[in-house]
Formats: structure tokens, C-alpha cells, sequence
């Protein structure tokens, strides 16, 4: 029975099956930028709120409660994002071409050092909001919100110098 289901899945339905697909996929994007929207929006009315009390917001009080600033916290994720990662990212991946165990394709020499310094993902905001953890989502959001404006320039500098040291010719890219 399960034999039959299958064959039949794949023989007579794949362009449902791969066009239900390719509409979540679609779906994915817009849905994951409203919900970072959703929670930074949330997040400062709360900031907003607090403030008009006289307190502050609670992800940000103290350093001896283990609590640190959104200025210290993206500077050590910047850090660790467009330094730390990268360098290990290259050593790894020159490492690897060097042993063979990684192809001296340009292109894929290029895709691999991107990948060690691309910004973190706004999964991590909805994750927190799927685990009810509103506040924690709002100090995500406001965190990624910064990282993705302050890293427009460290990600030109390391996309032209991943394009110089994997040999990607610049007129691939018009």
C-alpha cells in the first residue's frame, strides 16, 4: 500500500506536490521579516512604555546579573561575525583545498568563505517567539536589527576580499 502511495505521489501529482513547495518556500521570507517587524515594533512600545515609568527594560539592567548593553552585545557579535569567523572560515577552507579535500573551484572557494560571515539569521527571533519568550525575542530583534545596519560595510569589505582570495573574477557578477 505504501509502495502504491508513493509511486503514485511521484507519477501523477509531482507538479502539485513541488508547486505547494515552492508557494510555502515563497511564503517563508515575508513571513519571517514581519515577525522581526512584529517583535522589534513590540518591543519598543514596551521599551516605551517603561521609560514613561522610570524603569528600564529588563535584558538591559546590569552586568553582575549577567545582563549586558545592545552596544557591548553587537560589538562582541560583530566580533566574533566579521573577524573571529571569517578567519577561521579562510583557514579552514584554504586548508581544505590544500589537502584536496575541498575542489579548486573559485566559485564554490567563494560560497564557503561567505558562509563563515554572513550576518545570524531571523530564525533565531522566531524561535523565540514559538517558545514564549516575548522579551528575549524583542532584545533579538532590536540586537539583529543593528547587526544587519552596521554590517553593510564589513560585508563589502569581506565579499571583495572572499572574490580576491578564492579568484573569482569580478566581471562574473555584470
Amino acid at each position: 500500500v505504501v509502495r502504491r502511495l508513493v509511486i503514485s505521489l511521484l507519477t501523477h501529482r509531482p507538479l502539485r506536490f513541488s508547486s505547494g513547495v515552492r508557494t510555502l518556500g515563497q511564503a517563508y521570507l515575508p513571513a519571517v521579516i514581519l515577525t522581526l517587524a512584529g517583535t522589534l515594533h513590540a518591543s519598543l512600545k514596551q521599551e516605551q512604555a517603561l521609560k514613561q515609568q522610570g524603569l528600564a527594560m529588563p535584558s538591559y539592567q546590569d552586568r553582575s546579573r549577567g545582563q549586558v548593553s545592545l552596544p557591548f552585545t553587537i560589538g562582541m557579535v560583530s566580533l566574533g561575525r566579521f573577524l573571529i569567523m571569517p578567519a577561521i572560515g579562510m583557514l579552514t577552507v584554504l586548508m581544505g583545498v590544500r589537502s584536496t579535500i575541498i575542489p579548486a573551484d573559485p566559485l564554490l572557494i567563494f560560497i564557503l568563505l561567505l558562509q563563515s560571515c554572513m550576518p545570524s539569521a531571523q530564525n533565531s527571533v522566531v524561535i523565540l517567539q514559538l517558545d514564549d519568550k516575548p522579551e528575549a525575542a524583542g532584545s533579538m530583534a532590536r540586537t539583529i536589527s543593528a547587526l544587519y545596519t552596521l554590517s553593510v560595510i564589513p560585508m563589502a569589505l569581506l565579499i571583495s576580499f572572499a572574490m580576491r582570495v578564492s579568484g573569482v573574477p569580478v566581471s562574473w557578477y555584470g
